[in-house]
This record gives C-alpha cells, structure tokens and sequence, in this order.
C-alpha cells in the first residue's frame, strides 16, 4: 500500500492518498495485490496427454483396487527441519496469549518419503537423513510391505532423479524376477520407460 501511495503521487501525479484509502478502494475491487498463487508452467509438449492418462489412472482407481492393482501417488519434502523450543510454552490465559520461546534447539534436518494410496486414503511414509536413491528403494520396500499381496501396483511420481536411478530400476526388476542391464537402461528415458512398464 504505501508503494501505490508513492506511485500514485509521484509517477501519476495524482493527489495523495492515505493507506487506508487505497485499501478500502482495492478492497471494493476485490483486489489483493499483496496475494500471490503458485502456478506451473510445463514446458513438455505431451504434458496434455501425460496429465489425461495419470487423470484416467487416478479416476480408474476403485475398479483397479477391485482387481487387486493399487494407484498410488508419492513424493518427498526435502530439508525439514527438526526443531525443539529450549523452554516450554506457556499456555494461553484470560488476557494473556501463548507465549513461545524464541529460542531452539537444532536437531538435524530429515526428509520425509511419503505414499498415498489413492483408494484407502492410506500414507506410508518415512523419515531420511538423506535423499538417495536407497532411501527411496526403502521406502518403497516399506510401501510393497504395507500393501502386501497385490497383483500391480501403479506409482505416480515426479520426474526426481531418486525415483529413476540405476539401483532403483535394479531393484524393480529383482522383485519382478527379472534381471537387466546398465546398458539397457542408459538414459534417463530408458530407465523411465522400463519403470513406466
């Protein structure tokens, strides 16, 4: 607001106007300038395609349950924090807010490797100090062990490196009674097809 103030006085040689005025007006205009949205702009000319056919698979979910497939959708959140006030907070009283330390204590940071199967609304996930392609092959053990007995399974992940290394498409293909080669899988296309089949 005090931007627009400036501008309007000094590049639109308009008269001043106060704060609060130019917020009443853009509160009437039901505009927020100070609010902002992520988007995403994709830049894959098959993104249309790739968006119906994971849309179709996410819609196709029951009826794939029913046949013993799951859909599930995973992804990390990378870096997190692990903090700890250095004292404790003091609960809200009449008149008197929460009062929380400023003060912490680091603990390290963790990643969290996380699943969710589209049908039973259920999460697996893990905590990693790192963020590896191991990490993910655990974590996916742990996902196959949770959903033990099903006849496919059909994972939506991002394009992430983890989820298409070397040892990844190894272990894929260990559980899948199969073996392969590094020179099978040498681009990064390769390993995605062979992880897409």
């Amino acid at each position: 607001l005090d931007e627009l103030a400036y501008r309007i006085v000094n590049e639109a040689a308009a008269q001043a106007m106060s704060r609060s005025t130019i917020g009443r007006i853009l509160d009437a205009a039901d505009i927020k300038p100070h609010r902002s949205v992520y988007w995403l702009n994709s830049h894959d000319p098959d993104f249309n395609r790739k968006a119906v056919n994971i849309c179709r698979l996410y819609l196709d979910a029951p009826s794939l349950y029913e046949r013993g497939h799951l859909v599930l959708s995973g992804d990390e959140k990378t870096g997190m924090q692990i903090l700890q006030r250095k004292h404790p907070t003091r609960l809200a009283i009449p008149g008197h807010p929460e009062q929380r330390e400023f003060e912490y204590i680091r603990h390290g940071r963790r990643d969290l490797l996380a699943t969710f199967c589209v049908v039973t609304g259920e999460v697996v996930y893990d905590l990693s100090p790192t963020h590896t392609a191991q990490d993910w092959i655990a974590h996916l053990s742990h996902v196959l062990e949770h959903f033990p007995d099903q006849r496919g399974y059909h994972f939506v992940v991002d394009n992430l490196s983890t989820h298409t290394g070397y040892a990844v498409c190894h272990q894929v293909a260990a559980w899948e009674g199969m073996s392969v080669s590094d020179e099978e899988l040498s681009t990064v296309e390769r390993r995605q097809e062979f992880l897409s089949d």
